[in-house]
């Protein structure tokens, strides 16, 4: 058995380092480079130190409240004034066929 190895060392060194280079390519391949790691890092950071607190929420959406509450108030003026609009193409249709 010493033998064989002995007489095939240089095969079995071979074989050895194409597996070795073969899990290091595999490996390489498969996990993300540190500066990629790094990168993606800096941008979590970045954006985490722009998010809105706990309170900045609540002010939004307090604010988001009142808005609605301006809509619904808006809403029957508006209505009115679509009628008003609607009238008046109306009376622009019927002026216009009168004077065909």
């Amino acid at each position: 058995m010493v033998e064989w190895i002995l007489n095939n060392l240089a095969l079995i060194t071979l074989a050895w380092t194409g597996l070795l280079s073969f899990v290091v390519f595999y490996l390489r391949s498969t996990y993300a480079k540190r500066d990629d790691h790094i990168a993606l890092e800096n941008k979590v950071k970045l954006i985490e130190s722009n998010m809105p607190d706990i309170n900045e929420f609540h002010a939004l959406r307090l604010e988001i409240s009142e808005l609605r509450g301006d809509i619904k108030g808006i809403e029957p003026d508006l209505l009115t004034v679509k009628k008003l609009a609607d009238m008046l193409l109306e009376n622009e249709l019927l002026n216009s066929k009168g004077d065909k």
